[in-house]
């Protein structure tokens, strides 16, 4: 999901309209296809994500490398995303 305003800036083209169900209920958004990084893979878009956010990345993105949420030393959270993945990461054994 992308909100509209920065799928916008990025020069994102509108493919169609897709169906998309949430909390909110069922709604026809736009659809776009970002052909630059993530090779066909379509995007729907929201009109302001909650909480201030502009984007959620899925599933379809994120099994295409490795990705991995901590928490910094400073107390916030960092999220890193690596494509192709780099290396398995097991927090079982560190």
């Amino acid at each position: 999901m992308i909100d509209e305003t920065v799928a916008s800036n990025l020069g994102l083209e509108v493919t169609g309209n897709i169906m998309i169900a949430g909390i909110h209920g069922v709604k026809e958004v736009n659809k776009y296809i970002n052909k630059i990084r993530f090779n066909k893979v379509s995007a729907a878009s929201v009109r302001g994500l909650d909480e201030g956010y502009s984007v959620l990345i899925g599933m379809g993105i994120i099994n295409r490398g490795g990705f991995a949420v901590t928490q910094n030393q400073n107390g916030g959270t960092t999220m890193s995303f690596t494509m192709p993945c780099l290396r398995e990461i097991d927090f079982q054994s560190e």
